[in-house]
């Protein structure tokens, strides 16, 4: 742990100016006053944790880990080895909230970087979608690929925002935030780099 000890405070889940940026897409204004819960630890859960939940939600369920971490070995100029990083973004379900029958749901994902003490947004997918009834909306899994790269490592974890709206009126019903919290909610399948994995996220 010694290696990574800039990184402990994640356990307290710092908030991050990029990351205010990031929700400001997907939440009303009314969000960033949820600074001080976001910045609190989370709460113990068997998988990933609600933070910062607000108004009535429905179920955002996991359909795996939120972040799988794999590479691929590729040889550039000379005799120079790079490597293609990839991170998957895993998908999740969500159900309506009860606050109203028919619904427009957008859900985001956020891939982040530990940098300068504080977690950077790297790149990010927001998909909407109309759920009523008994219905679930199934969000997809996606996968970035930097450009070739050098073996550095990087802290990354990945959040998902969830916002609840009513389809008629556009009112906000209720919006959380889904952080990962057990090293389950991570997964390495490298080959040729070194993945360690957290409660918080890979080191990769």
């Amino acid at each position: 742990m010694s290696a990574i000890g800039i990184i402990t405070p994640t356990h307290r889940q710092p908030a991050a100016r990029g990351m205010w940026r990031g929700v400001a897409k997907v939440a009303a204004a009314s969000i960033l006053a949820l600074a001080a819960v976001f910045a609190a630890p989370a709460a113990p859960a068997d998988a990933a944790t609600y933070v910062g939940a607000a108004g009535r939600i429905g179920s955002v369920t996991l359909n795996g880990p939120m972040l799988n971490a794999y590479d691929v070995g590729q040889r550039a100029l000379g005799y120079s080895t790079f490597y293609s990083k990839n991170i998957n973004v895993g998908g999740f379900t969500v159900t309506r909230s009860p606050s109203s029958y028919s619904q427009r749901v957008v859900g985001a994902s956020y891939i982040q970087r530990w940098v300068g003490g504080q977690w950077v947004i790297v790149q990010s997918r927001t998909w909407p979608g109309i759920v009523s009834g008994t219905g679930t909306l199934r969000f997809p899994a996606w996968t970035w690929s930097p450009t070739l790269v050098q073996n550095q490592r990087w802290l990354y974890r990945v959040v998902f925002i969830v916002k609840w709206s009513d389809s008629f009126s556009g009112s906000t019903l209720g919006y959380t935030y889904v952080l990962p919290n057990v090293v389950a909610d991570q997964r390495c399948s490298t080959v040729s780099l070194p993945c360690a994995r957290y409660t918080y996220g890979v080191n990769f």
